[in-house]
Order: C-alpha cells, then sequence, then structure tokens
C-alpha cells in the first residue's frame, strides 16, 4: 500500500504540473520579474520546467541575462504603453545621448515604459538600447499645406496593384508622406507611401 500511495501522489504532482504552462507561464506576454530586490520589464519565452519556473528575458539587455525564474519572481503587466507613446519602427531619429544628438533609427516598441529601441547610426548593436520619449527628437519639417496623416487610424494601403489593411504611424514628411505599417506584416514593411495610395477602410 505504501508504494501504491507513493505513485498515486506522484502521479497527482505531474498532472497538476501538467496544467501550469497556461497558469503559470504567459508565453509572449510583457511583465515584471523581480531581480536582486528590483523590478525589471520583460518578457515571458517558455516554460514551465519540470519545476514550474517560466523562461524569461529582459528588456534592454541580451539573451545571457535571460533566466529560468519562479513563478512569484513575476508579475503580469495588464497596462498599455502610453497612450502619446509612438515609435515608428524603420523611422530615422535623432537620438539624445550623454548630452549630444546622434542619427539613429527606431527598431521597435514602445515598450511598457513607452521607450523606443534604437540602434545608431555607425555604431554595432551592443550600443542598441530602449530610449525614452523625451531623448528622441521630433521630425520637424514644413509638410506641403494640406498634407494629413492620420496617425493611428485604419485604412488600406495600395501596394503593388492590391489594397491592404495597416495604419498610419508618422507623417507627414517634406514630401506629404505618411509613414505605415501594414496589419500582418513585420516593421521591415513599413514606409513612407503618397497620400494618393491610401484609402479608408471599408
Amino acid at each position: 500500500m505504501p508504494a501504491l500511495t507513493k505513485r498515486l501522489s506522484l502521479s497527482l504532482a505531474a498532472l497538476c504540473l501538467s496544467a501550469l504552462p497556461a497558469l503559470a507561464c504567459p508565453t509572449g506576454k510583457a511583465v515584471e520579474i523581480e531581480w536582486n530586490g528590483s523590478q525589471f520589464a520583460g518578457q515571458v519565452l517558455d516554460g514551465p520546467d519540470a519545476n514550474g519556473n517560466c523562461l524569461v528575458s529582459y528588456d534592454g539587455w541580451d539573451e545571457t541575462w535571460n533566466e529560468w525564474v519562479v513563478v512569484s519572481r513575476i508579475t503580469n503587466l495588464d497596462v498599455a504603453p502610453p497612450v502619446a507613446a509612438a515609435c515608428p519602427v524603420g523611422a530615422s531619429r535623432q537620438i539624445e545621448w550623454n548630452g549630444s544628438l546622434w542619427d539613429g533609427t527606431i527598431l521597435d516598441g514602445p515598450n511598457a515604459e513607452g521607450a523606443c529601441f534604437v540602434t545608431y547610426e555607425g555604431w554595432d548593436e551592443s550600443w542598441n538600447e530602449w530610449a525614452s520619449q523625451d531623448r528622441i527628437q521630433p521630425v520637424e519639417v514644413a509638410a506641403p499645406a494640406g498634407a494629413s496623416c492620420p496617425i493611428g487610424a485604419s485604412l488600406e494601403i495600395q501596394w503593388n496593384g492590391d489594397w491592404w489593411d495597416g495604419s498610419v504611424l508618422e507623417g507627414p514628411d517634406a514630401q506629404g508622406h505618411c509613414f505605415v505599417t501594414y496589419e500582418g506584416w513585420d516593421a521591415s514593411w513599413n514606409e513612407w507611401v503618397a497620400p494618393d495610395r491610401l484609402r479608408g477602410a471599408d
């Protein structure tokens, strides 16, 4: 009987552990992770493992910092990035660093704090970082009279003879073009388009 009880206990533990993925490790979700007494923004990558731990990454830190952590160190973030925060991925910008302005490009974002992930022109990726909005210089150009880009608006964008769902991220630029992203396509497809390639979504 003791041996049977032990087997039953192990089976129950395995059953409970099998329910952990949905319960304990929300893969792909932005979270806060406790590390050394402080909270850091990050993301759940995988899990749980055999011990019920989740694999996490830390925003702005390379993959060598990824680690398996106990669930009690993870806090789900149910807040959206600040409404005013915008990171037009692929757009060139000047970024303040150490009191000077440097040419760079926005790669990703915003994260939970509203920061944009940027790279610096002429510097390798080890210098890539999350930069707060106040460090990223706006585009100051004189757009043609009457030019307008409804930032955040969902619309259709003409590309190669077809119309595709997307939204406006930024603009207008000096030519009156709008910077757009295509729904379901990654940021490498973001581009500046002329107003005649935009129409309201049906």
